[in-house]
């Protein structure tokens, strides 16, 4: 698979924002042990791996656990393939994307990179990783990984949708919703730097 995890110390160079790096994956997927063979790629590594370096990720561990059967498992889901699906140690968010988001995000990557190595507590969505897999006759899947800002040791009990309007709603479990009227409070330095 990778075969060098070792980062060098030089910047990313016009060729690593461009490249790709693609594999074959088998794994099984079902409860029977039958095997799948997945096309995996990659794209510019190099740089979501000095991405992942700014947050001390462990490389090895991220490829583990995206990579991982639980992973491929959803993305081959036929059914039921959700936009955002949490990976299996809760810390990364895998968030499904179209050809043209892909693109987008491909396009201002360079800058995107420069803005956070420059600030490093930038409140951007911190990017980790762009993948696009397809299973053996089946549909490709593209993806972005993001870090999981509600990963918590507190169990969460209620969910929120957020809209693009001035209500807001809770969602029961029954899938009700309710219109909120709450306050929601931050700690002083967070609401300073996002003021700021």
């Amino acid at each position: 698979m990778e075969q060098n995890l070792v980062l060098s110390e030089q910047e990313p160079s016009y060729h690593d924002f461009n490249s790709t790096s693609t594999f074959l994956l088998r794994c099984s997927i079902d409860s029977k042990g039958t095997q799948t063979e997945f096309e995996w790629t990659d794209y510019s590594t190099a740089v979501f791996r000095k991405l992942q370096e700014f947050e001390d990720i462990d490389i090895s561990g991220y490829i583990d656990v995206i990579r991982g059967h639980e992973t491929l498992r959803h993305l081959s889901n036929k059914k039921k393939v959700s936009s955002l699906h949490l990976s299996s140690d809760n810390r990364f968010a895998l968030r499904i994307i179209s050809k043209s988001h892909m693109k987008v995000l491909l396009e201002m990557l360079p800058k995107y990179y420069h803005h956070v190595k420059k600030y490093n507590n930038t409140l951007l969505t911190k990017f980790y990783g762009l993948h696009v897999v397809q299973p053996q006759g089946g549909k490709k899947v593209r993806f972005v990984v993001t870090r999981n800002i509600l990963q918590s040791d507190l169990k969460i009990h209620k969910h929120f949708v957020l809209r693009d309007s001035l209500n807001s709603h809770h969602v029961h479990k029954t899938g009700d919703e309710e219109d909120l009227n709450m306050t929601f409070h931050l700690h002083t330095s967070l609401r300073h730097k996002l003021l700021t």
